[in-house]
């Protein structure tokens, strides 16, 4: 494949100024609690980890076409399985020392089914355990939430983390916190249930409300209801990844300040206070404001952000390979490399658009992997849009990367 023109190639951050030093022969003799400390410090970086709950009934349905008989449930109340993409850290497999000190600094071991694919569980999966550290690591819960959140955070509460302070990072979709609700709250679970569900939500440390959107980065006039050169191409809007590990930069450095002007955002996601406002009271949680809007002050324990990122085509993007494939695609579809019957009658080939025919690419944002975290007072309710396509004006803030 040919390299991509400077405008498409993917932002890649400055790494920190480090000692070159090809090979430590002699990390061997350093003292164990020096060595210790060195692979602890490479495993303290934050992860993204999906935990998709479904009833152990519906994971046996899978598992009989694997041939095998029932899930092991080692007491979970549900069936919890995930993807293997980047999750493991390579220190389990260096040597006796090395694993342990992994295993040490993961506190909760949830043993789970592993998709072999990473993310479908219809191509078949094994049994094994994702490894959990609650202070680096955000969970974001998917599957049968509404039914099983409450029991799935109260066994790793009290089961599953061995320092029993549960899940501590949150993160949520827009049609699963819609999920949540609806689902029933504390009165329809058991007593103790209801209190290890309510110290959860009160005791964690951040929530993210997640919206991938779907349209990509190019979001045609005809589908925001306008004339064609209404269409928006937020170049620089983060390209969703399935690899679990992140590093977290304060402020995205790119040029992206006019572009934040106009950028998609799912209409349900600026709703998600309200609705996390209103799961916090129906589980006893107090201290959330009359208007339904989470208080955002310096003495609120826990802290909201909106995370958001595109798909490409909806083609997972593993690596970096595969994030220069999606890139290819999405300009063949912009300059009219691909069959033309693709396009709408109403909408002409992207790059014909004037705005876009006389755009200066060499200042253009290049594409990040990753995603972009607001602060929800960023991004309020009553922006007017049509149709199902909310444009957003998030200039007045900043994001970070």
């Amino acid at each position: 494949m040919n390299s991509l023109p400077p405008h498409l190639q993917i932002y890649t951050p400055e790494p920190p100024a480090i000692i070159s030093c090809p090979e430590l022969v002699l990390f061997s003799l350093l003292p164990t609690e020096l060595r210790q400390r060195i692979w602890q410090n490479s495993l303290e970086r934050p992860r993204i980890l999906k935990v998709k709950l479904t009833s152990h009934e519906f994971m046996n349905l899978f598992l009989s076409v694997e041939g095998e008989e029932r899930s092991e449930t080692n007491g979970a109340p549900c069936a919890i399985w995930t993807g293997t993409n980047g999750l493991f850290s390579k220190l389990l497999r260096v040597n006796r020392d090395a694993r342990d000190t992994a295993l040490s600094f993961y506190k909760a071991h949830l043993s789970c089914r592993l998709a072999k694919d990473g993310e479908k569980l219809d191509l078949g999966s094994v049994a094994g355990a994702l490894y959990i550290n609650p202070n680096f690591d955000f969970i974001e819960l998917t599957g049968d939430v509404d039914k099983n959140a409450a029991p799935f955070l109260h066994h790793f509460k009290t089961v599953v983390d061995r320092s029993r302070r549960g899940v501590r990072n949150l993160a949520m979709s827009i049609s699963r916190l819609l999920n949540l609700y609806r689902g029933p709250g504390m009165e329809a679970h058991d007593v103790d249930v209801g209190r290890s569900m309510a110290e959860t939500l009160r005791n964690l440390d951040e929530v993210w409300f997640v919206d991938c959107a779907g349209p990509g980065r190019f979001i045609p006039g005809l589908v925001r209801a306008l004339k064609p050169d209404g269409a928006v191409f937020t170049r620089s809007y983060p390209l969703s990844t399935c690899g679990a590990v992140f590093e977290r930069l304060p402020r995205d450095p790119r040029p992206i300040g006019a572009e934040l002007a106009q950028v998609y955002v799912d209409r349900g996601l600026v709703y998600s206070p309200r609705r996390w406002a209103d799961v916090l009271d129906r589980w006893g949680v107090v201290g959330v404001e009359g208007d339904g809007r989470l208080p955002i002050t310096s003495t609120a324990t826990t802290r909201y952000r909106y995370h958001l990122s595109c798909s490409l085509f909806g083609d997972p993007i593993r690596d970096r390979a595969s994030a220069e494939a999606a890139l290819w695609r999405e300009d063949d579809y912009f300059s009219g490399r691909i069959d033309k019957s693709t396009y709408s009658r109403a909408d002409p080939i992207p790059c014909t658009i004037p705005k876009f025919r006389e755009e200066d690419l060499s200042k253009a944002a290049r594409p990040a992997l990753g995603f972009w975290l607001f602060s929800i007072d960023q991004i309020p309710e009553d922006t007017d849009c049509r149709g199902a396509i909310n444009i957003k004006d998030l200039s007045g803030g900043y994001s970070e990367l």
